[in-house]
């Protein structure tokens, strides 16, 4: 008895001529074909994270009730996979900029910054794009150099956009993929400190 391989199996050629057996054995074939990756959603990555953010960004400025209907309205265009991605890239940017050093910078900025500001400081600076971000991390006294206006800076509400756009999409915001950090990263600091920490921001705001 004659047969066909299909997925390493033998189908009797006797069966072949049944319609059940042919339309099984073309979805087979068909599927025996299509690459491993075929029908996966796509997964975003850090540069297209930024990439959006900066978009926006562009488009909107210091605008940030319309940076925020902007925001909800691309990630509203995502597949649910990059949706997820984007609110977990989000925390992981929120986490890099928990710490202490930074928070100095915007208790100089703000004159006085408690975890609430601190929290939507970290947002606002991520609102800004990758290269802000960067500069901040790498040497908070920059900020000196940027223009600034405290709605903006200080904007409670772009990372609410992030859970309202992700969760038009995906229904439910996903969970972290790391528990928040306990404490902020590097050393504490006094706040007699800050103007030899920042001299830069404190030559500005103080």
């Amino acid at each position: 008895m004659t047969g066909t391989a299909i997925g390493g199996e033998e189908v009797c050629e006797e069966l072949n001529d049944t319609p059940m057996i042919r339309l099984f054995l073309a979805y087979a074939r068909k599927f025996a074909d299509a690459p491993a990756s075929a029908g996966r959603d796509s997964a975003m990555d850090e540069v297209q994270f930024w990439e959006l953010v900066q978009q926006v960004h562009s488009a909107a400025g210091d605008d940030m009730d319309r940076k925020c209907e902007a925001l909800k309205a691309e990630i509203g265009m995502l597949p649910k996979n990059d949706a997820n991605d984007f609110a977990i890239l989000f925390d992981t940017m929120m986490d890099r900029a928990y710490s202490y050093k930074l928070w100095g910078a915007a208790y100089v900025i703000h004159g006085g910054c408690g975890d609430d500001a601190f929290n939507d400081f970290r947002s606002s600076l991520i609102s800004r794009g990758r290269s802000c971000f960067e500069r901040a991390i790498a040497d908070p006294d920059s900020l000196a150099d940027e223009p600034f206006d405290e709605t903006a800076w200080f904007y409670e509400g772009y990372q609410y956009a992030v859970t309202a756009g992700v969760e038009a999409v995906v229904g439910l915001r996903p969970g972290r993929r790391h528990p928040h950090p306990n404490r902020p990263s590097g050393e504490d600091w006094a706040e007699d400190d800050l103007p030899e920490l920042f001299p830069r921001l404190s030559a500005k705001f103080t």
